[in-house]
């Protein structure tokens, strides 16, 4: 059976790139994406819910995303749904699902340097 586990997200960075771990050819990067939908409720007003997305970044297009994305920045993101599981201090079990990614489109690029995400090696 064939199974497919992809996420493309369409939003805005909520703060600037989070470097978690610089390495040799990159860097490991967390990025707060928002993306908001609207709507209009049974009573004829228009709704927005925004949702909150934690997505991972690394290697070459980790360091890219930290050096030309800001926070307010638009990005698409083309990645994949990873779950892990921990026992915090409390010992309670704690989960977490984040995009990593493997693909971002920089949207909003006013400066003729960045690069293509296709030109950065992943």
């Amino acid at each position: 059976m064939i199974s497919f586990n992809q996420v493309i997200l369409l939003g805005y960075l909520g703060k600037d790139p989070e470097v978690l771990k610089p390495q040799e050819k990159g860097a490991f990067v967390r990025l707060s994406v928002a993306t908001t939908k609207k709507y209009t409720d049974t009573k004829g007003k228009l709704q927005e819910e925004t949702q909150w997305h934690s997505v991972y970044v690394k290697n070459g297009l980790g360091k890219a995303v930290a050096e030309y994305l800001k926070k307010g920045s638009r990005v698409h993101i083309t990645g994949e749904l990873r779950k892990r599981s921990w026992v915090n201090k409390e010992e309670q079990l704690q989960f977490n699902t984040a995009v990593h990614a493997f693909d971002i489109i920089f949207l909003d690029a006013k400066n003729a340097a960045l690069p293509e995400s296709s030109d950065i090696q992943q």
